[in-house]
């Protein structure tokens, strides 16, 4: 019996470990970051930049990260709606805006529900103040984005400057 108890606590503590992760590096942006396993990445030229796109191996989720045509984090931040509507429209803020700083970056994060096409989404936006700051920005059906809330906060958190370049 003692045995089996042992197995099942290391079943339940492997459960609630975090997916490995790769570091991956936006180059455009000059960042880096914990893609975790099962998440493809893409780099591609849209309208004039260089935007990322990340999807869960399910595709049920996405995340965006492009330069934001502003000076400074709080320029961003003053323009964040105008980026948000070029993906989402009926765009309400679920959250206060979350001012940190980690890896010596500041940051803005908050979170909003919106419809893409009709569908209601929620999404989850991080600016990160670098000369030219860079907005990440994921976006998913409910039950998407809570399935894998705690990745794109461990992408949030893990997000700093790449120094090679």
């Amino acid at each position: 019996m003692q045995r089996i108890l042992s197995w099942a606590c290391v079943a339940v503590a492997l459960a609630v470990l975090p997916a490995r992760a790769e570091t991956y590096r936006f180059e455009d942006a000059h960042l880096r970051f914990d893609k975790p396993d099962g998440w493809h990445a893409e780099e591609r030229h849209e309208q004039e930049r260089r935007v990322l796109h990340l999807d869960q191996t399910d595709e049920h989720i996405q995340l965006t990260a492009f330069r934001v045509d502003a000076d400074d984090l709080d320029g961003a931040y003053h323009g964040l709606r105008h980026e948000l509507e070029r993906f989402i429209h009926d765009i309400r803020d679920e959250s206060e805006p979350r001012h940190t700083e980690r890896h010596d970056l500041r940051r803005i994060e908050i979170e909003g529900k919106g419809k893409i096409e009709d569908r209601e989404v929620e999404w989850m936006a991080c600016l990160v103040g670098v000369e030219h700051p860079v907005l990440f920005l994921a976006f998913g059906h409910h039950d998407a984005l809570d399935g894998h809330r705690g990745e794109v906060h461990g992408i949030f958190e893990s997000i700093e400057r790449d120094h090679e370049h």
